[in-house]
């Protein structure tokens, strides 16, 4: 705990100045980096999106024939939430188990 100076004591000519702030082991302050990267491209991003996107649309384009598709499960979905009481909450639910239905009927 810092002593107390009597307020008449105390030298009005000096101005409040924030603590020093203590330098690091090496003295001055080093900034941490990466290296550089390796690559002779910049738009690796943009083709990696490009590579993804084209893997999924060819998984999307090996479903299979007999798999009912988004439209027939939506609808299948919305008839089960009517049944239901139209009650919220139980989408995901719906979805799934209309899902299986149809896998089932075929």
């Amino acid at each position: 705990m810092a002593k107390r100076t009597d307020r008449s004591k105390a030298d009005d000519t000096t101005t409040a100045t924030p603590p020093a702030r203590p330098s690091s082991p090496g003295g001055e302050r080093r900034s941490r980096s990466r290296a550089p990267r390796e690559t002779g491209s910049t738009d690796e991003p943009a083709r990696d999106a490009a590579e993804t996107f084209a893997a999924r649309r060819e998984a999307a384009d090996e479903r299979p024939v007999d798999a009912p598709s988004d439209e027939e499960i939506r609808d299948r979905a919305y008839e089960i939430y009517l049944v239901r009481g139209g009650v919220h909450g139980m989408d995901f639910d719906d979805w799934v188990r209309a899902e299986q239905e149809l896998r089932r009927k075929r």
